[in-house]
């Protein structure tokens, strides 16, 4: 019997890729990179602190967002541009 255990992300991880930042984010400046994170917050949920997150309604929206955008970047990184044209092509009548 296989068991399959699953690791929640890192909580920094989380806020990345609901907020839609790049993986180069990291490089930043500290204190740039808590600007943008209070400045998506505060567009995402309505204020720029991290005390609005001890709402269960927050909480579900956040992972909501994380989910959504993660699920988008699966989609895009396993789907090359050729697979891309191809699948398009394939799905393309010729008129005759």
């Amino acid at each position: 019997m296989v068991h399959y255990t699953w690791k929640p992300p890192p909580l920094r991880e989380v806020f990345e890729t609901a907020f839609g930042l790049p993986k180069s984010f990291g490089a930043l400046d500290l204190d740039q990179q808590l600007g943008t994170m209070k400045d998506k917050a505060n567009t995402y949920f309505g204020a720029p602190d991290t005390s609005q997150f001890k709402d269960g309604n927050k909480q579900d929206a956040l992972i909501r967002l994380f989910m959504l955008r993660s699920q988008i970047q699966e989609i895009f990184s396993s789907t090359s541009k050729g697979n891309v044209a191809l699948s398009l092509l394939r799905n393309t009548t010729l008129k005759q």
